[in-house]
Formats: C-alpha cells, structure tokens, sequence
C-alpha cells in the first residue's frame, strides 16, 4: 500500500476521532486512544499507535527503547565474583538458584558414617561433606574426602591452623611449606572446593595460638587487626603463587566481642570468596562463662537487625558488615531446653521461615552434629528435632539441587 492509500484509509476509518480531537502535528506526539475507541481497538499498544500517527501526521516516529542487557545468567550479584577463585568454578559451587546449602559437621566420626546416617534419616544427599585436616594432616589423606565426592558431594575442608603453635609462625614464613602441601592436596580434589580456616580466631575462647607471643588466654596480648589480615592473606597468596583457583575461601573470624578490630581484619575482597561465622543457642545451659538468653538461628548471625541506631556499631553482625558477599552459617547447633523439649524442634523449624528474610545472602548451612560435653548439639536429642530437620532440609529453600 503507498503512502497516500495508507493515509486515506487511515483518515476514513477513524475521521471521527481525528476530527473531534484536533489532532495537530505537535498534538500527535501526545495523542492516546481511549480503549473503547474504534482506535484503540485497532492499535495494539502506543507505540504501534505513535508509529502510524507518524505516518499520517508526518512526523517521525520515536526511537525504539534499546535492548535490555543480556541476563548473567547468575541469580546473584557481581560482587558475589570478587573473590579468589575462579569465577566458573565458584557458580558451580553456588547454589543454582536463590537458596541455601546444608550439611552436617560430624566431628569425632571416621569416615561419613555419621553423613549417611543422617542422610537416611532426612531422606536426601547432603549438598556438602565436611571434613577436618589439622596440624601434619593433608586433605584427603585419610580416604574421606573421595567418600564424600562419591556421594556427589562438595568437599569442604577445614584447615585449622596449618599445624601452626602461634601466629608469628604464619606470618613468619615457617609453615608456608605446609601450607603450600595443603592447599595443592586440596586442589587436587578436583572441582570446587570449599576451604575454611583460622576458624573463630577472634574469639577470647581460642588456644593460645590466636594470640602474639603463645601466652594463655588470660593473659595474652590480641593480635592487631593487620597481623590477623596478614595471617588470612598468606594461605591465599601461596595458592595464588601455585596458581590453584578451585579452592573457596571462607572468611570465618566469629564476632563475639571488640567488632571493630575484626572488621579491620578482613584481608580483602580478592582473598575472601564467603564471609562465614559460627553460632550456637545453648539455652539454658552455659558455656564459657556465659548464660545465654533464648535465641532464634538468626539471631546468632544477624542480631543487629533489631539493635536500635546507636546499638548498631558495637553489635553489627557479619552478615550485614560485608553486604557485597554470600554468607555462610559454618557452624549452627541448638542445645535441648533443660525444661521445654519442644524448643530444639522449634528452633529448626524457624530456620525455614526466618533465613530468607533475615539470613538472605546463607547460601551454605552446617550443623555441628555432634555432642561438646555440656552442649548436646545433636540433631536427634531430642527425637523431635531430627524430624523437624529432616523438614528443613527438604523444604525448597535448602533444596536447591533437587
């Protein structure tokens, strides 16, 4: 059809409207059809409209709107990829949708008997496997590591302290030939690998080790927050210098007292792939000195949410001090209530509902399924709590691999 049929049919089909709304040629720039007009029934949408007033009026039709940008293909932020592993490696072990990975600490059992125990139990393969590599140990020495991938399974190893007495042997190259031999071991696992170490070495709690000088707790001097960042960095460099790039590094200091001084710890967005930390509810039963109220999961991770604005400094939690990272709860335990045994099932159950509000960056969970002489933090005592686990890790939220 040629322009000028186009525009006589255009004109005799809609002449009515044409001529009651005085169309102008600046006026068709603005011009919308009310919907129950024979125009409005005719154009799809305004820009169809807009492209054939264009046409009619003589005047040019807008630009069309550019193109969105490709998706990434990644449900989680860029600044998620700001880390020392390979960025192909770490979506594999992300995972692949908006959720959480859980798995059990099983300390003090050999092999994954405890692992497939559990899984029997809760009906599902663990997302992960944990085991632990201290002092000469290297991982996978003992055969549980190729148990654990066999399962399909990630591996995540903890690496304690490199065999290391005291700080200073870090950070004065003693122990970098240990370290070199562990991270290689573990990098021949193959695929991704999650690593964890100097575990909690903020806390007051922790062996002399954590501290200048090898003196006792009581006494001791705390290392500065750069001889801690130091001490963080030199595991890292070493694979880096190896060029290993399939070990996920977990940043776990704890958070249980002087806050500022472990923010100034952090060693950095390229040496830290997950921001990680530790918390158990003990209830009524004391631990280090301490009685502890009641506490939800989320709490022990992210209290400040309810901390008023002056609060919030002094108590600000790892989740919300690095909001750029994923967060990972690697070590989550409930003791049962000495009085109400319906607390410890509760307490799982409210994981389902309050991680994706509270918690919303988890995306690795572990349960520390194992009983620390006061603390009973095993997921069947009470009988209740294993099933109310079993609900948990079958929800979709925490199965996000089926």
């Amino acid at each position: 059809m040629t322009d000028k049929e186009l525009r006589d049919a255009a004109v005799a089909k809609f002449a009515s409207e044409l001529a009651h709304l005085r169309l102008t040629t600046r006026g068709l720039k603005n011009f919308t059809a009310p919907p129950s007009s024979e125009w409005g029934k005719a154009l799809k949408d305004r820009s169809d409209g807009l492209a054939l007033l264009a046409q009619i009026g003589g005047v040019a039709p807008p630009p069309p709107p550019p193109p969105p940008p490709p998706p990434s293909g990644d449900w989680f932020p860029a600044s998620w990829l700001s880390g020392p592993s390979d960025e192909a490696i770490f979506r594999q072990a992300m995972p692949p949708r908006k959720g959480c990975l859980v798995g059990i600490w099983d300390s003090g059992h050999p092999g994954i008997s405890r692992i497939t125990q559990r899984e029997g139990e809760v009906g599902r393969t663990f997302d992960f496997g944990a085991a632990s590599y201290y002092g000469a140990e290297l991982p996978g020495s003992d055969g549980k590591v190729t148990l654990i991938k066999q399962g399909g399974r990630l591996p995540l190893l903890d690496a304690g302290q490199y065999g290391a007495t005291n700080v200073s042997q870090i950070l004065n190259g003693s122990k970098d030939t240990h370290i070199r031999n562990w991270v290689k071991a573990a990098s021949a696992i193959g695929g991704p690998v999650l690593v964890r170490h100097f575990h909690e070495y903020a806390g007051p709690w922790m062996p002399s080790h954590w501290f200048t000088g090898g003196v006792n707790q009581a006494g001791s001097a705390r290392c500065t927050s750069d001889q801690w960042k130091a001490m963080n960095r030199r595991p890292v460099d070493i694979a880096k210098a190896e060029g290993i790039t399939n070990l996920i590094w977990i940043w776990c200091p704890t958070t249980y007292d002087d806050r500022a001084s472990v923010w100034a710890s952090y060693p950095g967005d390229d040496y830290v792939d997950i921001v990680g930390d530790d918390g158990y509810t003990y209830a009524d039963v004391q631990w280090n000195g301490d009685v502890q109220k009641w506490t939800q999961h989320w709490e022990n991770f992210n209290y400040p949410r309810r901390m008023t604005a002056s609060q919030e400094p002094t108590f600000r939690m790892l989740h919300d001090a690095f909001p750029h990272k994923p967060f990972g709860a690697m070590e989550a335990g409930c003791t049962p209530h000495s009085t109400d045994a319906s607390r410890k099932p509760q307490w799982i159950r409210n994981i389902v509902a309050d991680s994706p509000t509270y918690l919303d960056r988890m995306v690795i969970h572990v349960y520390s399924d194992y009983d620390d002489g006061a603390a009973k933090w095993t997921l069947d005592n009470p009988p209740a709590a294993l099933d109310a686990y079993r609900d948990m890790v079958n929800a979709p939220y925490f199965k996000t691999r089926a």
